[in-house]
């Protein structure tokens, strides 16, 4: 499988520029209490096999965490490749996912907080993944604050699945690291 990190510089760029945007001016403080928008990259996986496609992730939280929605560009086609062989098949194309989410805080101090999400999500193509649009978004993630400024980076695991009510039901696996301002 190609190194896909050309679609990852641009990221870079967008995160970089945030983070150099003073907290209050990047606050969204004028548009809910405690709003925090994040911006990052990922890579999608399945099991035990890379797929390889990348994901770029803008979520938005409020009530401390408590509420997530996002929207999810999974910006090239997916392939199933075990053990450094060749892609074996094509499983997905690229598409947008969107997800909304009850999250809870698990464990940790305030400086890394483990949380747990469970929502549902739509996705605009069905593939080999998942044979339906509306799923069930679950994720598993670590935010670590960065300073007192209330910017912070977050590792996610995320999963999209139907549940087995229509098959294929393989799910769409992923993790995201983004910032948050």
């Amino acid at each position: 499988m190609r190194p896909r990190l050309l679609p990852v510089i641009p990221l870079m760029g967008v995160m970089l520029f945030a983070h150099s945007i003073p907290a209050r001016a990047a606050s969204l403080s004028w548009m809910c209490g405690h709003c925090q928008m994040s911006v990052g990259a990922g890579e999608t996986y399945h099991f035990w096999a890379r797929t390889g496609g990348i994901v770029v992730p803008v979520t938005l939280t409020w009530d401390r965490d408590r509420w997530e929605v996002g929207v999810f560009r999974f910006t090239t086609r997916q392939e199933l490749e075990y053990q450094d062989h060749e892609p074996d098949r094509r499983v997905a194309r690229p598409y947008w996912g969107f997800s909304a989410s009850r999250r809870i805080g698990l464990f940790g101090p305030p400086a890394a907080r483990v949380f747990l999400g469970i929502g549902a999500s739509y996705k605009t193509e069905t593939d080999d993944l998942s044979s339906t649009r509306w799923d069930i978004a679950g994720q598993l993630g670590i935010r670590f604050r960065l300073g007192r400024g209330g910017n912070s980076l977050e590792v996610c695991l995320r999963h999209f699945s139907n549940g087995g009510l229509r098959r294929p039901n393989h799910g769409q696996d992923f993790f995201t690291l983004s910032y948050v301002f």
